[in-house]
């Protein structure tokens, strides 16, 4: 599958970074204030093919093992067929289609890249944090009786025996239907001096949407953030994000609503990668069937435990390239 190929991608672009940036930044455009690089020019240094797939709307980059679309003013890509949200929108200026330079640097060189974004952190304690709990249920679910804070601890318990089955060290911020405040919740895990922190939630939308249903996973946001400590990790935040994501809805066979950014509290005072998994709509009938069923959740946790997996892959092959430069 492409997503297991990403590593040996990097591997072909070993060198290339710096001298990837300074010939494309040569032709870089100022749009609306923002600085973009032409996506064409930037797959020809990664040895990535242009294609039109619609003219003047959408176009993409192809190689052996990686796959980009990109469409006119918006901010979803795919890689692989996976679904990634930028924080500009691609834009067309002067007949040549632009990525913005923060998302090429933010977004796409940590997944093509991961040897150029400093040292690979290790892997091995790992902090799973259940959400909600205590007087906070959550989402909810009355037809089915089902309650976010029950089902995110749940899952978390899974998570946690398949990690530790496979070596690692993991625990939990909460082991039982307990309160405790966002900000807590990070403090957790940076007393435990944890290498990765992953908060599972369920989702839910009105009543009038309840036809959404899907899988989503979020990491910080990188514009304007710097301060904040959970962006020191924005690259290893991006690439177990991916890897989390894609592993998941596959797991599950389930809607890929994409690997997406957002401010949330539990991620933004971490010292270590962290994402925060939104495993299904609750609000949704038929979703909210599956995940009421124990052998659903044993497959959630499994999703989330292989895309662990393959970020940890990912990291030995970075550090790999790393020590032989």
């Amino acid at each position: 599958m492409r997503r297991y190929q990403l590593a040996f991608f990097a591997l072909l672009l070993v060198g290339l970074v710096s001298p990837l940036l300074t010939q494309v930044q040569a032709n870089q455009a100022k749009i609306n204030g923002i600085f973009y690089f032409p996506i064409k020019e930037m797959g020809k240094k990664m040895g990535l093919k242009f294609y039109t797939i619609a003219k003047d709307e959408q176009v993409g980059l192809k190689g052996k093992t990686a796959r980009f679309t990109f469409r006119k003013d918006s901010a979803t890509i795919t890689l692989n067929g996976h679904i990634i949200l930028l924080e500009y929108p691609v834009k067309c200026h002067n007949g040549k289609f632009y990525l913005s330079q923060h998302d090429y640097k933010n977004t796409l060189a940590p997944l093509l890249l991961p040897h150029a974004q400093g040292f690979p952190p290790k892997l091995y304690n790992i902090v799973i944090d259940a959400g909600h709990g205590g007087k906070d249920p959550g989402t909810t679910n009355t037809g089915l009786n089902l309650k976010e804070k029950e089902m995110a601890l749940d899952v978390a318990k899974r998570l946690q025996k398949l990690l530790i089955s496979a070596g690692y060290s993991a625990t939990l911020t909460r082991s039982n239907d307990t309160f405790i405040e966002l900000g807590r919740r990070s403090s957790i895990a940076n007393a435990a001096n944890a290498d990765l922190f992953v908060s599972v939630h369920f989702n839910s939308v009105g009543s009038n949407k309840q036809n959404v249903a899907g899988i989503e996973t979020y990491v910080l946001r990188s514009i304007n953030n710097q301060n904040y400590s959970g962006n020191k990790n924005n690259a290893w935040n991006v690439l177990v994000g991916y890897y989390v994501q894609t592993s998941l809805r596959q797991y599950v066979n389930g809607n890929d609503r994409g690997l997406k950014r957002a401010n949330f509290k539990v991620l933004k005072d971490i010292t270590c990668p962290g994402i925060l998994v939104e495993a299904g709509f609750i609000s949704n009938p038929k979703e909210a069937s599956k995940i009421s069923s124990a052998a659903y959740r044993q497959k959630l946790a499994q999703g989330i435990m292989n895309g662990i997996l393959q970020y940890n892959r990912s990291l030995n092959n970075a550090r790999a390239i790393v020590k032989n430069k």
